[in-house]
């Protein structure tokens, strides 16, 4: 039996560290996060995702999401109140096809936000407004399918 080379060596130790990464998660979200206080947590990648209730409101873009119009992202429509709850992330959901790539981007001029394009799995940044109004957003890649409103209300 000949020793492996260096790139299935390679190979294996990714594959090892890939089971190790995905194990750690799913622990810590069947331990650590319970429904009273990890909204949507189960939605959100560990690696990003920081946005906690009720301070943040994580939005899910669902799968199938590019054919579903309002409900592409859930929840479509969000009511943040300054200083109390005015932060949003965006978790790209959508696994059909083995994952498509999504935006959440502010329709305003300048823009309020833009996450960029988020792959499947991936969570955005957490986005903050402090500026009362209502932000209509879309997703640059699926622009006339995929939709959804933020209104954002003085304390």
């Amino acid at each position: 039996m000949s020793k492996p080379k260096g790139s299935a060596v390679l190979a294996l130790s990714i594959c090892a560290l890939v089971v190790i990464s995905v194990g750690s998660i799913g622990y810590y979200q069947f331990m650590y996060c319970q429904p009273s206080t990890c909204v949507n947590i189960m939605h959100s990648s560990s690696a990003t995702a920081t946005c906690a209730a009720p301070s943040c409101v994580i939005v899910s873009i669902e799968p199938g999401a590019a054919t579903l119009t309002t409900t592409a992202f859930s929840p479509d429509q969000i009511l943040l109140v300054i200083g109390v709850n005015n932060s949003v992330q965006f978790y790209n959901n959508d696994s059909q096809s083995g994952g498509v790539a999504h935006t959440a981007t502010d329709h305003g001029t300048p823009q309020a936000f833009d996450t960029g394009t988020l792959a499947f799995g991936a969570s955005s940044g957490i986005i903050t407004i402090s500026k009362p109004g209502t932000y209509n957003y879309y997703c640059v890649i699926h622009p006339s399918t995929m939709i959804g409103s933020i209104v954002v209300k003085a304390a």
